[in-house]
């Protein structure tokens, strides 16, 4: 599993138009820690897909504002504008991109999920690939 720096090199990875597929987290994300085992045993089958299996961690911990609210700490604003574009419904996140587009997605919070999240982008990858050909 791939880890990827910043936002552009995620955006380089998806201009890329190979098949791609990668978890937004957060490091202060529990669902994210537990959940990163099922995400790293499902890799190898994307991977012997030809997909590329990364993740990006877009925001550190969260901090006390006024009143007392808990509110998320990006890492950059780049970061933030990632979040509310791909992860709008929180973390964490698992996106499935080809030719430049996604194709699939899911919030992820159970661990069965995970196998049939991978399931699903595969299949469509096979219709992407198909129709392709025809």
């Amino acid at each position: 599993v791939r880890e990827i720096a910043s936002p552009a090199e995620l955006r380089k990875l998806i201009e890329s138009g190979e098949p791609l597929v990668v978890k937004i987290a957060a490091k202060w994300c529990g669902d994210c820690k537990a959940l990163r085992p099922d995400f790293e045993l499902n890799a190898p089958r994307l991977e012997h897909a030809g997909v590329t299996v990364a993740r990006i961690n877009l925001s550190d911990e969260r901090e006390a504002t006024a009143g007392g609210k808990k509110k998320t700490a990006y890492l950059s604003p780049d970061h933030q504008a990632l979040a509310e574009r791909f992860a709008p419904y929180g973390f964490p996140t698992v996106l499935f991109f080809h030719g430049g587009r996604m194709h699939g997605y899911g919030l992820e919070n159970k661990r069965e999920s995970y196998s049939k999240l991978v399931d699903s982008f595969l299949a469509r990858l096979e219709e992407i690939r198909r129709e392709s050909q025809g």
